[in-house]
């Protein structure tokens, strides 16, 4: 993680929000109607990552009323891509923070994705790669 305390705050609460999958944001009931929570693929985690790779403990909150509808659905082709080694890897590259000084361990990161493109099935292989996706609609009062 970045030594701005900062960046940290906002990756802590960005971190805390998807691994909440959005639970933890209020709707207070004086405020919003018709408050809604759209989730597929409720078995897979919002994240990438976990608490191993954070300088902080990821916390998992709900603030769900109890007149909140949650509706869960597992479809894995709602948001779905065929990716082959080189776009996965430009997805992680992009998305990935960078947790401290990589310098010595390039060629540990080269054998994970040697690793990844040999499950894959070679360099050059298409598989499809689906994420979870969440949705909240709420009408303002």
């Amino acid at each position: 993680m970045a030594k701005n305390p900062a960046f940290n705050a906002g990756w802590k609460r960005g971190t805390d929000i998807m691994a909440s999958w959005l639970d933890n944001i209020p709707f207070p009931e004086e405020q919003w109607k018709s408050v809604q929570r759209h989730k597929w693929n409720p078995h897979l985690p919002m994240t990438f990552y976990d608490d191993s790779a954070c300088l902080f403990k990821i916390d998992r909150t709900s603030a769900a009323g109890p007149n909140e509808t949650i509706i869960e659905k597992r479809d894995p082709t709602i948001w779905a891509e065929e990716w082959n080694l080189k776009e996965v890897r430009r997805f992680l590259e992009v998305n990935v923070p960078s947790f401290g000084d990589t310098k010595g361990k390039d060629e540990e990161v080269e054998s994970w994705y040697a690793e990844l493109g040999a499950a894959m099935g070679g360099v050059d292989a298409k598989r499809v790669i689906t994420w979870p996706v969440v949705l909240v609609l709420a009408t303002r009062r």
